[in-house]
């Protein structure tokens, strides 16, 4: 295996203040401790791939990344597969090729109870001329909260939306879900980050 190529030196934080909850190991659910307050910059996709040990003569390139609404002091809007926006939390490629790509905004501490009022979607990813990086990004479901995981059905996506699955399909072919129907309802989402 080729070990990861990066060093301390590559990792930065900022101080955004006593926000982040420190649970103390060992104790009983919801001890803390003093809340940390130093959270890790995130890296450029250029930089994270090299966080990867592989096998040896492997390589990994960035097929897609975050937009410049994520980077707002970089200038990338324009660089090549960057077209994704909130923290990806579940994906799936289909049969076309296509990534879809659950973004949420909502996740981990704000779980909608009610449908169509969150703050996430779906995006759906694509490289139309076939030289290895996302070219397209078409959001093809919004408003849904905490999307934790999809997979591609009949022309649509079986998605798990909060506390309902769904089932969202194209019918007038823009590229959009215009058709929703929920499959299984009352999941019970005490904690979100176990997911269904």
């Amino acid at each position: 295996m080729d070990p990861p190529s990066l060093d301390d030196q590559t990792f930065s934080a900022t101080d955004v203040g006593a926000k982040i909850p420190n649970y103390t190991p060992g104790a009983q659910w919801g001890t803390q401790a003093e809340p940390f307050s130093l959270m890790q910059d995130p890296l450029q996709a250029e930089v994270s791939i090299n966080a990867y040990a592989k096998p040896q003569g492997m390589t990994l390139s960035v097929w897609a990344k975050e937009s410049n609404e994520n980077w707002p002091n970089r200038e990338i809007a324009n660089e090549r597969a960057a077209g994704l926006n909130g923290k990806p939390i579940a994906m799936n490629w289909d049969e076309n090729g296509r990534l879809w790509i659950c973004e949420t905004v909502d996740y981990p501490n704000e779980l909608k109870e009610k449908p169509a009022v969150g703050r996430d979607r779906i995006k759906i990813c694509e490289d139309t001329d076939s030289d290895g990086q996302a070219d397209k990004f078409t959001v093809f479901a919004e408003n849904l909260s905490i999307p934790s995981t999809l997979v591609c059905y009949r022309g649509g996506v079986i998605v798990q939306d909060g506390q309902t699955t769904i089932y969202l399909k194209d019918i007038n072919g823009d590229g959009k879900a215009d058709f929703r129907q929920s499959i299984i309802t009352g999941w019970a989402m005490g904690d979100t980050h176990g997911g269904v």
